[in-house]
């Protein structure tokens, strides 16, 4: 369990309003954060739809995240 810092609330903030029009939950656009801040690169996930759309993209397009059902 890691706490969020006032960091990843701010990159949670941005993620959000960057992705409005899939109407994301703070709770995944904040997981999303805490990964890009710790350098995780695999996530365990019951529901990738939500994380696929906030997973940021390195600069050729590839995915940063990698889920795991």
């Amino acid at each position: 369990v890691v706490a969020p810092t006032d960091a990843d609330l701010e990159r949670a903030a941005a993620i959000l309003a960057a992705a409005a029009e899939h109407r994301p939950r703070l709770s995944d656009a904040l997981l999303v954060a805490a990964a890009e801040r710790l350098g995780v690169r695999r996530v365990a996930t019951f529901d990738r739809r939500p994380l696929a759309v906030l997973a940021p993209r390195g600069p050729r397009g590839e995915r940063l995240l990698d889920f795991e059902p």
